[in-house]
């Protein structure tokens, strides 16, 4: 133990390297994605959600903020979108962006529906559900 004492100073700026060198890894892989980076920043409680490479499911009891869902898609490859939610209280918006992260449609225009799109080089097209104060849920899939 007496070597902890010893060299206390280089412990902590060693385990505060560490920490840093953590966090630059989890934001680079969670966030660099094709160039592009999605910052997700919202709270929310009484949440259940289940994610896949093909859908996208979650209710809530209060959702606040911008989360993003990443799509790969090829050239010319059709992507059709199954949407529906239901919002019990306050705004919910969720918008598809394409490869060239343009607005492209907000699927809540209708409370549900499918959505196609052909992507017109690859890439990664996004989806990203925006709520204000919501309590509800949504369904996403796609193939």
């Amino acid at each position: 133990m007496d070597i902890f004492k010893k060299y206390k100073l280089i412990w902590i700026v060693f385990i505060a390297v560490i920490m840093v060198v953590a966090l630059a890894v989890t934001v680079l892989i969670k966030g660099a994605f094709n160039g592009k980076f999605y910052a997700d920043s919202f709270s929310e409680r009484g949440a259940f959600e289940t994610s896949t490479l093909n859908s996208w499911n979650k209710s809530y009891s209060y959702f606040n903020g911008t989360v993003n869902k990443r799509i790969k898609v090829k050239a010319d490859e059709e992507l059709t979108i199954k949407y529906s939610s239901s919002v019990k209280e306050g705004n919910l918006k969720i918008v598809f962006f394409n490869e060239e992260d343009k607005e492209i449609k907000n699927l809540l225009e209708d409370n549900s529906g499918v959505f196609k799109y052909t992507a017109k080089e690859k890439g990664t097209c996004h989806i990203q559900v925006v709520g204000e104060k919501t309590k509800g849920e949504f369904n996403l899939s796609w193939k």
